[in-house]
């Protein structure tokens, strides 16, 4: 039940999926981009290397998230199944010094976020590496995101994070047997107290929520609640607040012709001028900018 209630409100943003081909005894270097990188190993094994001092192995068929700059390192050779020259559209990507590539990964950046707010995997330090089997289904959609990638049509975005996010639910169903370090607010999730003031944002946003309000409905002392929030979440509780009732303020924005003023209201902000502010301060232009056919391209939520 635990997955099922983060699948109901997990949302997924994919870019563009580049195919990492290194050869055994080369690396490439994979910079701090902002968002989580991704890698599922379709051929070979190798290394993922954090500076001088970290090492993680990714063997095959292996799924690895990192958030730090990073490199790829080919350790092992493996006679790849994986077709490149289909993949034209798709960007390729090299280790040095150049040689056969052997350890094929399968490379993206994705935002998952719960609850409009809460990022999946916002609180990994160290590469959260997980081992699937040659039967696994992860197989089949990666190359499915590949082809999608390699040749996009209208929907091909839509198509890619549908996949994506299947594939997110097939991790979290290996970790709900596993429990890895680094997704503790999915742990905090199980705690039906977390639970409800959690639920209880998402279902009415514009309710005049405190530390105080959401502590009682925690049931717990406003100290004990806001340090717990905190170190499950990596934000404080008005912090959270605040940044669900911009997501849903730009969803109003988006999809309905309410005025600046009405959608501050409907989403819990007593006052116009500092929504535009907050507004602004979260996503670089203002509500209107924001509405405006020729900004929105520019934006991402």
């Amino acid at each position: 039940m635990l997955v099922d209630r983060i699948i109901e409100s997990l949302d997924v943003t994919v870019e563009p999926f580049a195919l990492c081909e290194v050869g055994e005894g080369s690396d490439l270097t994979i910079g701090e981009l902002g968002w989580v990188t991704l890698h599922f190993v379709l051929a070979g094994e190798g290394q993922i290397r954090l500076g001088h001092r970290k090492v993680f192995d990714l063997p095959k068929y292996s799924l690895c998230l990192v958030k730090q700059k990073h490199d790829l390192v080919g350790t092992a050779g493996d006679e790849s199944d994986v077709d490149g020259s289909s993949l034209d559209g798709v960007e390729h990507l090299f280790g040095t010094p150049s040689g056969d590539p052997d350890f094929v990964v399968a490379c993206g950046r994705i935002q998952a976020t719960y609850g409009l707010a809460i990022g999946l995997f916002d609180l990994i330090d160290d590469p959260l590496v997980v081992r699937f089997s040659e039967s696994s289904e992860l197989r089949h959609l990666f190359g499915m995101i590949l082809k999608e990638s390699s040749h996009p049509t209208p929907g091909s975005l839509g198509m890619i994070e549908a996949m994506m996010k299947q594939c997110l639910i097939i991790l979290l169903r290996e970790l709900s047997s596993t429990g890895p370090e680094g997704l503790i607010w999915v742990d905090a999730l199980a705690d039906e107290r977390m639970a409800g003031v959690i639920e209880s944002v998402l279902d009415r946003p514009e309710a005049r929520h405190t530390v105080e309000s959401l502590s009682a409905t925690a049931n717990m002392s406003r100290s004990a609640f806001a340090s717990q929030f905190r170190r499950c979440f990596n934000q404080t509780p008005m912090s959270f607040v605040r940044t669900v009732r911009l997501r849903r303020a730009a969803g109003l924005l988006r999809t309905t012709g309410l005025t600046t003023a009405a959608v501050a209201r409907r989403c819990g902000f007593a006052s116009r001028s500092y929504f535009a502010d907050a507004f602004k301060r979260e996503y670089g232009v203002s509500p209107g900018e924001f509405r405006d056919p020729n900004t929105l391209d520019l934006v991402r939520v």
